[in-house]
């Protein structure tokens, strides 16, 4: 490899030339429009993100807030908006129950047989009854009254509530001899 240093020293001691000013004026200006046409390239680009930022910049801190607090007020409330939707008279599987008859009246009823339909609230007390065939007499409706009256029920139920329920009973009269 050769030795460039006194080459240099020369070349340094040669007197400097001055450029031309219409040369140095005329390579300014080209190096000018060279510059300007690179930049123009990516003028547009600039002014996007340029706009982008000045779009963003003052919506940065209300936005994060906005969002702060709504995620915020999100979570505490969240536990209180626990919708439970209620399903009324849905299939029956087992959760309804009748009318049970649970103690029969100490008084007795001189009638034939016959069939009585019980109306019971959800309390477990008679509220009406009635005799789908045949008629009654006054004194017989009396003595059925007291018989149906006086009698105890466990009213029906419906997903676990009483609820207002009918019963058909049956009475038979039987004669024994002895």
């Amino acid at each position: 490899m050769m030795d460039n240093h006194p080459i240099r020293q020369a070349l340094l001691t040669l007197p400097q030339k001055r450029v031309p000013a219409p040369v140095s004026t005329r390579l300014r200006v080209i190096a000018s429009h060279e510059r300007d046409r690179r930049v123009r390239r990516f003028r547009w680009l600039d002014r996007l993100v340029l706009n982008f930022n000045n779009l963003l910049k003052p919506l940065a801190v209300p936005a994060a807030g906005g969002l702060f607090s709504t995620v915020v007020l999100f979570f505490s409330l969240a536990d209180t908006l626990n919708i439970q939707r209620y399903v009324v008279d849905d299939v029956p599987i087992g959760i309804r129950t009748q009318v049970v008859l649970d103690d029969f009246s100490p008084f007795v009823a001189n009638t034939e047989d016959l069939l009585v339909e019980v109306s019971v609230n959800e309390k477990g007390e008679v509220t009406d009854f009635f005799v789908p065939a045949g008629k009654l007499d006054h004194a017989q409706t009396m003595q059925l009254g007291n018989l149906v009256l006086y009698s105890t029920f466990t009213p029906a139920t419906a997903y676990g509530k009483p609820v207002p329920g009918k019963l058909v009973v049956s009475f038979h009269h039987i004669n024994v001899r002895g």
